[in-house]
């Protein structure tokens, strides 16, 4: 017998939208140990992030 899952949720945000940067600065504050209370790790964050000019994929290559 096949388990019931909830339903797939899919949200869309824009590449400039604050709460998909930061969904972008929660990952590289975990993936790279920054804490971005620290100017320079905020700094370093937005750099990567200016850098991959937004989006995911580049954003997770920069941070490998």
């Amino acid at each position: 017998m096949a388990s019931e899952s909830a339903p797939l949720r899919v949200r869309r945000y824009g590449l400039e939208s604050e709460p998909y940067r930061k969904l972008l600065r929660d990952y590289l504050a975990s993936r790279l140990s920054l804490d971005v209370a620290k100017p320079e790790d905020a700094e370093l964050t937005e750099a990567i992030i200016r850098a991959a000019d937004g989006r995911f994929a580049y954003v997770s290559f920069l941070a490998d």
